[in-house]
């Protein structure tokens, strides 16, 4: 069955020759950002903190992945060996919308495939926040020129009629027919290339709500292979989290792509990790024939520039439910879902308008004593934000900081649903852990080990509902 498939798309190998180490750093932020894993934004905090130091030198050609779809009529033409990389500032002020689509392509297979991932994101330039809105596999829409069907066959019915622009065009069409968006690049990744690069990271995270077990889940030839992940912390490399991303056999494809949320921010939480310049070899290599954009090198680059000023809390993530889109039959007997439209169309306007600043509150610095026991402890601090409160995880951080706290990141957590508040320890900090577990009200018998033992931070913090910002007292 796969190998009756005509050959897929794909970008040629990059071009020999040596490259400058600085030009693949800003290429790799730029590839992360708005094309790798399938799961979209990933990368945006990464690219904040890693294009904010790295200055953008002259190098190789254009990499091969990158390919223009309307050469000459609008973007910026691939750059030749000899040109520096475009330093250009991004001028335009409107929103940028991003398609986003995974392929269930998998290994030997051949020729056009459904979109087994779609995800809208679109970037605010001026007033740096990102929303992200997944679509559902199987709701009911009208594909321009070709009637109505599940959103997932656009993509396939443009690539196997040879429609102009090919499946992203159509895909692309078909979001902006039938919910308004207009889309402006477009990014296409298969199972492959998350595997890879999910394993060139060298592994994520994952804090699984529940224990899930999948007894048909399908492996690569369409047979099936048992899956098992125990609820908990759970260290995953590509194969897992691709499995935990995919399986819809305890709940829905509602919860599959909440689960899929969850991965981009595990992603993006390992992506912020100082220990990711070491790995961006094998990321690099990763890249190659793993997804098709039409996003130029400078764009990359002037994207990689808006993103490293974008905040965690000012990035949106919501997802088409039954809510939206319930459980319908068509006259011919398929089982889809069917758009709300009025409630789809207020939802996309909550995504695209512009979050409301929130003041951060600096309270006093912790007498001497204390802050140099923290000092000489050192201990490496991470503060993630586990509920729906703007800005959150940053005035906590900022007020640890005053108290002589080393926090040294600061990001969302995978969801936004903690009841209580999580500490994760990964080294023995004892001091600074009984200070925090007695500010956060956490029992020590509750502090979860980290299963990665290589670990950037020492401890984390994710904030859940039980936290109280008001209680955090002036002094210790």
């Amino acid at each position: 069955m796969q190998n009756s498939r005509r050959a897929a798309r794909q970008s040629p190998a990059a071009g020999k020759g040596a490259f400058v180490w600085r030009l693949v750093t800003a290429l790799s932020v730029g590839v992360f950002l708005f094309g790798t894993l399938f799961l979209g934004y990933l990368l945006y905090g990464a690219a904040r903190t890693l294009a904010a130091s790295i200055p953008v030198q002259s190098g190789a050609p254009l990499p091969a992945i990158i390919a223009s779809r309307q050469p000459g009529a609008g973007d910026s033409a691939p750059a030749s060996a000899n040109e520096p990389l475009p330093q250009v500032q991004y001028q335009q002020q409107e929103r940028i919308n991003f398609l986003l689509m995974g392929i269930d392509l998998r290994p030997g297979e051949y020729g056009p495939a459904r979109t087994d991932t779609l995800i809208v994101v679109t970037l605010d330039p001026v007033g740096k926040n990102v929303g992200m809105l997944s679509l559902p596999r199987d709701l009911w829409v009208t594909i321009p020129g070709f009637g109505e069907n599940r959103i997932n066959t656009a993509y396939f019915s443009g690539e196997a009629s040879k429609y102009p622009g090919g499946g992203a065009a159509l895909a692309e069409k078909t979001i902006q027919y039938n919910f308004g968006i207009p889309i402006n690049y477009y990014i296409v990744i298969n199972f492959v290339g998350f595997r890879k690069m999910v394993d060139a990271l060298g592994g994520i995270s994952i804090d699984v709500p529940r224990e899930i077990y999948d007894p048909s889940f399908p492996d690569d030839t369409y047979g099936y292979r048992p899956l098992y992940i125990k609820a908990g912390v759970q260290r995953m490399d590509g194969d897992m989290a691709l499995a935990y991303a995919r399986t819809r056999h305890e709940d829905n494809d509602f919860g599959r792509m909440k689960r899929q949320q969850q991965v981009l921010m595990a992603i993006k939480q390992q992506a912020l990790t100082p220990s990711v310049l070491t790995k961006l070899p094998a990321l690099w290599a990763a890249r190659e024939n793993m997804l098709l954009t039409d996003l130029t090198l400078d764009k990359i680059v002037q994207f990689a520039q808006i993103a490293r000023d974008i905040k965690s809390d000012n990035i949106t993530s919501r997802v088409i439910d039954e809510n939206l889109a319930p459980s319908i039959t068509t006259p011919s007997g398929a089982m889809v879902l069917w758009p709300d439209r009025d409630k789809i169309r207020a939802l996309i306007e909550e995504i695209f308008k512009q979050p409301e600043a929130v003041p951060v509150e600096v309270k006093p610095q912790q007498p001497s004593e204390q802050i140099q026991k923290l000092a000489s402890e050192g201990a490496r601090i991470q503060i993630s934000n586990g509920t729906a409160t703007k800005a959150l995880a940053e005035r906590v951080s900022d007020w640890l900081k005053s108290q002589g706290f080393n926090v040294v990141l600061v990001d969302n957590a995978d969801r936004k649903d903690y009841a209580n508040t999580v500490v994760v320890e990964s080294n023995v900090k004892t001091y600074t852990r009984e200070r925090l577990l007695n500010i956060f009200h956490v029992a020590a018998d509750k502090v979860r080990k980290s299963p990665n033992a290589k670990s950037d931070v020492d401890l984390r913090i994710i904030i859940g509902k039980d936290f109280d910002e008001k209680e955090i007292p002036d002094s210790r």
